[in-house]
C-alpha cells in the first residue's frame, strides 16, 4: 500500500513536470522562432526558437511546480489560467528585456510577443494543472507522457539529422566536393536541433490541442 501510494505521488509529480516542461518548450520554441524569423530569417529562427525551448523548459517546470502546489487548494481553472499566465507572461517579459543578442527585435514585437505568452500561458494553465482527464486502458498520465515525449523526440531526432545530414552532402558536394563530408556534419548538427524542437511543438500540439478544442466547443 505504502508502495502504491508512493508511486502515484512520483506519477503525479513527472506529469507536472511532463505537462509543464512540454507545453512551454512548445510555446517559447514559437516565440523564439518568431523573434529569430524578423530578425534573420532562417537561421535566426532556428536559433531562436531553440532558445525559446530551452527557456521554456525550465519555465514550464516552474510553472508546473506552482500550478500542483495551488491544485492542493482548489481545483478552479480560473486559478489555473492566472497562475499560469503570470508565469508564462513575466518569462517572456525577462527573455524580451534580457536576450537581446543574437536576436534583437523592434519594442513593439517584443511586447507583442510577451502578450502573445501571457495568453497561450493562461490558456495552457489548466491542462497542465489537471491533465487531460482520465486516460484508457488505465494508463496513467505519467506513462502516457513519457511515451508520447520520448516517440516524438526519437522521431524529430533521426528523422532531423537525417534530412540535415543529406542536404549538407548534397550542398557541400556542389560548393566543394572535398569537404562535403563537414557539410554533412554539419547539416546533421542543425537537423537535430531542428527535428527536436519540431518534436516539442507537435508533443505540446498533441497533448494539449485536443482537450482546448473541446472546451470552446
Amino acid at each position: 500500500m505504502l508502495a502504491n501510494g508512493v508511486t502515484a505521488r512520483a506519477d503525479g509529480a513527472i506529469s507536472w513536470i511532463l505537462r509543464g516542461g512540454g507545453a512551454l518548450a512548445g510555446l517559447g520554441a514559437v516565440l523564439g522562432g518568431i523573434a529569430g524569423s524578423i530578425d534573420w530569417p532562417l537561421v535566426g529562427t532556428l536559433f531562436g526558437a531553440v532558445e525559446g525551448a530551452l527557456v521554456g523548459v525550465v519555465v514550464g517546470v516552474f510553472d508546473g511546480v506552482v500550478l500542483r502546489f495551488l491544485a492542493r487548494f482548489t481545483r478552479s481553472a480560473r486559478v489555473a489560467r492566472v497562475a499560469s499566465g503570470a508565469v508564462a507572461g513575466a518569462a517572456a517579459a525577462g527573455a524580451a528585456s534580457l536576450c537581446t543578442a543574437p536576436i534583437d527585435v523592434p519594442t513593439g514585437v517584443a511586447l507583442a510577443l510577451v502578450g502573445i505568452g501571457l495568453l497561450l500561458g493562461a490558456a495552457l494553465g489548466p491542462q497542465i494543472a489537471y491533465g487531460a482527464g482520465s486516460l484508457p486502458g488505465g494508463q496513467s498520465p505519467g506513462a502516457r507522457a513519457s511515451l508520447v515525449v520520448g516517440r516524438y523526440l526519437r522521431w524529430g531526432a533521426s528523422l532531423g539529422a537525417a534530412a540535415g545530414a543529406v542536404s549538407g552532402l548534397v550542398v557541400g558536394t556542389f560548393v566543394y566536393l572535398p569537404t562535403c563530408a563537414f557539410a554533412g556534419v554539419e547539416g546533421a548538427v542543425f537537423g537535430l536541433v531542428g527535428g527536436v524542437v519540431l518534436a516539442l511543438l507537435a508533443t505540446a500540439a498533441v497533448t494539449f490541442a485536443p482537450p482546448l478544442l473541446r472546451a470552446h466547443r
